[in-house]
């Protein structure tokens, strides 16, 4: 019953995405035309790193793309996107936007991380602004901060990730 209930509510926060082993390494692959692409490329790499994941730099089968964003998704305010079409869950889209003029690495890190949760978990969703954790909606709410537990409990939600910090969800009994 509580494994229904908790697949209900994953499906209703918009659950998707591909599933992720952080034991095998991920390559990031960045079109050439991103918006500040190196910056967000090891952004991705502190993220995927502080997640338990290796970057390879060989193209492996385990990808995640940079691109650069587009009008429909790049609204005034928009940094970053995961694009969450069928089939697109491994991508996030950079906006050029006025945002990016005075860009730090560490803002690159704080986007990049809560994008690659995105795209880890499958879930569109984000937690309440309280929380602090960098899956806020909002960077008022949490600044530029490393990921807190509820980040991690978001990014293993879903069983999209095996590995790295979500090994031990999925080595517990199930309910009986």
């Amino acid at each position: 019953m509580r494994q229904a209930l908790l697949l209900a509510g994953l499906l209703a926060a918009g659950c998707g995405g591909r599933v992720w082993d952080l034991a095998q390494p991920i390559y990031i692959d960045v079109a050439a035309d991103t918006p500040k692409a190196a910056m967000f490329a090891l952004g991705l790499q502190h993220a995927i790193e502080a997640t338990g994941g290796t970057v390879s730099p060989d193209k492996v089968a385990q990808r995640i793309f940079l691109i650069r964003g587009n009008d429909k998704d790049c609204k005034v305010g928009t940094v970053a996107f995961t694009d969450t079409s069928p089939g697109k869950w491994d991508t996030v889209g950079i906006c050029d936007s006025q945002a990016l003029l005075n860009f730090s690495q560490a803002y690159a890190d704080t986007n990049a991380g809560h994008e690659w949760l995105h795209v880890a978990a499958g879930r569109r969703d984000h937690l309440p602004c309280e929380t602090r954790a960098i899956m806020a909606a909002y960077s008022d709410c949490h600044g530029l901060v490393p990921f807190q537990p509820p980040d991690f409990e978001y990014l293993c939600s879903t069983g999209n990730v095996h590995g790295g910090r979500c090994q031990h969800e999925h080595d517990a009994a199930p309910d009986l």
